[in-house]
């Protein structure tokens, strides 16, 4: 956002520092840890893969949409009554308020830097001239492909990395850079570099549930025999009942017995209300970590 204004009052950067000295392959800037980082819950934990989780990513959403559906428009500020009024002429008016780019409305635009500021703590987009002016279009960037560091005269160049391998160098003036309210360094931080472990347990969870009920772990009842089977009846009996009732697509299936045998239907056991509260105890940690509110994540969700 600085290098945007600055442009705008006529700020500039001197073209030779672009020209310095590129990394080395084995730079530990340009390695990060593509698997992200592991929990306790010993699931791996990305923005990416913490989208899976349905509350990080009805949580996410909400913050998106509801950023990009605010008015964004410039405005001038009269010096004689210190009054501000709409300046729908300025050239970075419609740029900010309809169309940024040439594949984007301002609604999608506003809405992906959302999203990477939400996931991944930065969010940028390169000012490209053009007719008219300095700022005729602005491109977003993939945080995952910027690196941040400093120049000798304190202003920031910002390394991008290409789809085919290569790099190029964008001064601070030419970078429309967004970052978290907490940012220590050059670079802000998104919530998933301290919640991961809460990702991690709440994926870890929904995991385990999934392979439970997937794999019928958890019986739904007993049968009882007023007297003993042969080995013969028992294999048949087990055979048509897992056949019949086992599994998700027959579940709820009503039981057919013979010979007098009684099917008795386990209730919740306290393992199975721990389970089930974790998993809600997880939902509102997950907001939290987003600073929403959980009714508001989980209707957002439903309705999108």
């Amino acid at each position: 956002m600085a290098g945007l204004f600055a442009t705008m009052l006529g700020g500039g950067m001197r073209a030779a520092e672009r020209e310095v000295t590129s990394w080395s392959p084995d730079d530990d800037r340009w390695y990060g840890d593509p698997g992200g980082a592991a929990t306790f819950a010993g699931r791996r934990v990305t923005p990416d893969i913490a989208l899976q989780f349905s509350a990080f990513y009805a949580g996410t959403h909400l913050l998106a949409k509801t950023v990009a559906s605010l008015p964004l428009r410039i405005y001038r500020k009269d010096p004689a009554t210190g009054k501000s009024y709409e300046a729908p002429e300025h050239p970075l008016n419609d740029l900010l308020e309809y169309q940024p780019n040439g594949w984007q409305t301002a609604w999608d635009f506003r809405a992906m830097l959302m999203m990477h500021l939400v996931m991944r703590g930065n969010a940028y987009a390169e000012i490209i001239a053009g007719p008219r002016g300095f700022a005729d279009r602005l491109e977003p960037i993939h945080p995952d492909r910027v690196a941040v560091d400093r120049l000798p005269d304190r202003t920031l160049r910002y390394t991008i990395s290409d789809e085919i391998g290569g790099t190029r160098r964008l001064l601070q003036d030419e970078v429309l850079h967004l970052r978290t309210a907490f940012a220590p360094g050059l670079v802000g931080i998104g919530p998933i570099a301290y919640a991961r472990q809460t990702v991690g347990l709440a994926l870890a969870t929904e995991e385990h549930g999934a392979r439970l009920f997937s794999n019928g772990a958890r019986p739904s009842g007993v049968v009882t025999v007023p007297k003993a089977w042969s080995d013969e009846a028992f294999q048949r009996f087990k055979e048509d009942w897992r056949r019949t009732y086992n599994g998700l697509a027959n579940a709820g299936g009503t039981p057919i017995l013979e010979e007098g045998a009684k099917f008795e239907a386990i209730s919740l056991t306290a393992e199975d209300a721990q389970f089930l509260a974790t998993r809600q105890h997880q939902i509102e940690e997950v907001c939290r970590w987003l600073d929403v509110r959980t009714a508001q994540s989980a209707y957002s969700f439903i309705r999108h």
